[in-house]
């Protein structure tokens, strides 16, 4: 049996979505699929407008066998961190064979020598590197310029300033750094990952998340660009349990800022980034947050994430702590379907790390690892937790629908 896996959002799960499922199933011959997705915040540094049980229970109905959750510090993280977080999950399973994932501009052979290099990190390169990177650019736009000099095509510049693009070449990268056994497979992208205009047949999702917004419901034109799975559970879960506001709360935040000035070490906020916080003299709101760290150097996305970090409390410590543990350090099931019960017996027989699918009796594996792993281990499902919580408190603020916790959540079986 042949297995392969998708890394993905589903927020939500959309005929894009499907298209991927199916192509890769075609050109891999694949006869399993597994899902590695983001929980109830993203790699944009926002919580998700679904939680991660009902995307999981999305994806498993249209065909999904199994999503595991990719762990917070590695969801919330760069690109860098989101690839090598999910490749060393998928390679702990033990039973995966392919990677695939779109591509703006799926040329496997270019993707490979983009990521020769960034994994190898040539003398050269690296100078190149860091001498982008001081003169103010963000990582990916310092990384696309690099790699466009060193390998001497100005055609890497335009290539990479496309999202699926630099997602493959970080996928590709740290399956050459791990030396992992995982085949990259990418396959041609439908449409603008950031479209937010939808076109005939395909939507992206940022498209449909905003035609939901508008309409606080699954309208007939919506409906069109969604499998039918995603159109049952959407409708059942508008408008009480859907977040149409992609935001943290800015009191909270000022609390954290201003009273606890716990901002010092966080993820992802550098000392310039927590000086332009020091000089801000009133409360604000997260919109003006935002805009105070968004900088020519700091991307939305990279302030999103540090005020995202600032409330999970996640620190650089923290990093350190999961970098030294090179594998992934758990798997936690978020839904499934009852036919792939075969595939979880075999990855449980194969897989290297704990496998969490009932949260009260598997977590307390996390106890059991040996003695250098643990504290690494409760650490990432202490995240978890508060993840869960704060995704719960920000949706019982503007709905008023308190969602079960993460041990009480019974995890779909479709």
């Amino acid at each position: 049996m042949k297995t392969i896996a998708i890394i993905a959002e589903y927020n939500p799960y959309t005929k894009g979505h499907a298209h991927l499922l199916a192509e890769a199933k075609k050109v891999t011959g694949a006869d399993r699929v597994i899902a590695v997705m983001s929980g109830n915040f993203l790699q944009r540094g926002v919580p998700a407008m679904w939680d991660k049980f009902s995307r999981a229970k999305m994806a498993a109905q249209a065909g999904i066998d199994m999503v595991f959750e990719l762990p917070v510090p590695y969801a919330t993280g760069s690109a860098r961190d989101f690839a090598e977080g999910a490749v060393a999950l998928l390679d702990s399973l033990g039973c995966v064979d392919s990677l695939c994932f779109g591509a703006e501009d799926p040329n496997t052979e270019l993707l490979e020598r983009l990521a020769d290099t960034a994994a190898n990190e040539p003398a050269d390169y690296s100078a190149l590197l860091k001498t982008k990177l001081t003169s103010g650019l963000s990582y990916p736009a310092a990384q696309a310029e690099a790699l466009a000099e060193y390998l001497s095509d100005k055609n890497i510049t335009d290539i990479l300033s496309k999202p699926n693009n630099t997602l493959a070449l970080a996928y590709i990268t740290a399956i050459k750094k791990r030396g992992s056994h995982l085949t990259p497979v990418p396959i041609q992208r439908i449409g603008d990952y950031h479209d937010e205009t939808a076109g005939d047949t395909y939507a992206s999702a940022t498209a449909i998340r905003t035609m939901i917004t508008e309409a606080k419901n699954v309208t007939d034109e919506i409906a069109g660009y969604l499998p039918a799975e995603t159109i049952d559970t959407l409708s059942r879960r508008l408008p009480k349990k859907t977040l149409f506001d992609a935001s943290l709360p800015g009191e909270d935040l000022s609390y954290l800022i201003f009273t606890a000035k716990c901002y010092r070490g966080i993820h992802g906020l550098s000392y310039a980034m927590a000086d332009r916080l020091d000089k801000t003299d009133a409360p604000m709101s997260y919109r003006e947050y935002v805009d105070v760290l968004h900088s020519k150097d700091t991307t939305e996305a990279t302030a999103r994430r540090a005020l995202l970090h600032l409330m999970l409390g996640y620190t650089d410590e923290d990093r350190e702590l999961f970098r030294a543990r090179k594998d992934a350090l758990f798997a936690s099931l978020l839904a499934m379907r009852n036919e792939a019960s075969d595939l979880m017996r075999e990855i449980k027989e194969r897989s290297t790390i704990p496998i969490i699918d009932r949260r009260a009796h598997d977590t307390k594996q996390l106890t059991e690892l040996p003695y250098e792993l643990r504290p690494a281990a409760e650490r990432a499902w202490e995240l978890t937790i508060r993840a869960t919580d704060l995704y719960r408190s920000i949706l019982f603020r503007r709905t008023k629908t308190l969602l079960a916790s993460e041990y009480m959540t019974k995890i779909p079986h479709i």
